[in-house]
């Protein structure tokens, strides 16, 4: 699959690879931040964003899909930036091309099984708003406020998925259907071979849950080349809610790279 992308900056390469719900668009400040030292390639992934729609998503398809975005770009070898969804893209990556990643950053996700069922219920709020009968954007942000517990930011991420086509209609960028089918397997965990060697740095958001402290565990035991970096202030997005941190921390790790 021929992904859209954003390219920005010079020096090394960085990938981005945004989360669920995400687009290459959410990266854009943090790579503009750092586009003196790095080269960022930023990839909408499968069913998102301005890349193509498909009714096939999990992980192996769409670390295949990276594959593909490496040797149609001719990248050697890269720094990786994975974000929830991302950060296990970004796993299954390197488990199945170690020698294309120099060091990785895993953001907010473990290997393991993610439960979260506020996913669903995004995911059905999005299918049933009716966007014939839609007027604007406002009136999408208070059906999420009305049918769901999301705060304003996490609503207004989601709906940067919305936008009007050339008849000026409402559309979604995200392939809401394939999400909605498949998110038993976005949700799973990614088998792992005994140990993985890749240098791989991941970061918490001392606010959010996703990795749990017997995550942090299997994280130890699997990856011999593992930190994990608590940011406290941070949430789930953590390079949207602590963005001077995570900017030094990516400056940090890769700086040193081996």
């Amino acid at each position: 699959m021929k992904l859209f992308f954003r390219k920005i900056g010079e020096g090394p390469v960085i990938v981005v690879l945004h989360g669920l719900f995400g687009m290459s668009d959410n990266w854009l400040s943090v790579a503009k931040s750092l586009e003196n030292q790095y080269c960022f390639y930023l990839p909408d992934q499968r069913n998102h964003g301005r890349s193509p729609h498909d009714e096939k998503i999990n992980y192996e398809i769409m670390a295949e899909d990276l594959k593909e975005f490496f040797d149609r770009n001719v990248l050697s070898k890269a720094f990786l930036i994975g974000h929830s969804m991302g950060g296990k893209v970004a796993l299954s990556f390197a488990k199945l091309y170690p020698q294309l990643v120099k060091k990785m950053i895993v953001v907010d996700i473990s290997p393991l099984e993610v439960i979260s069922s506020h996913l669903l219920k995004y995911l059905e709020i999005m299918q049933n708003i009716d966007l014939n009968k839609l007027i604007s954007r406002k009136q999408a942000e208070e059906m999420f406020s009305q049918k769901s517990n999301a705060n304003d930011a996490t609503i207004l991420f989601l709906l940067k998925n919305l936008y009007r086509d050339e008849n000026n209609n409402f559309k979604w960028r995200l392939n809401l259907t394939a999400l909605q089918n498949n998110i038993p397997a976005i949700m799973s965990a990614i088998e792992l071979p005994d140990v993985i060697s890749t240098p791989s740095l991941f970061i918490k958001g001392g606010k959010s849950n996703y990795i749990g402290p017997g995550e942090e565990n299997y994280i130890y035991q699997k990856f011999l080349n593992a930190t994990i970096l608590e940011i406290p202030q941070a949430n789930h997005w953590v390079h949207a809610s602590a963005p001077e941190q995570f900017i030094q921390a990516v400056r940090d790790y890769f700086s040193a790279a081996s």
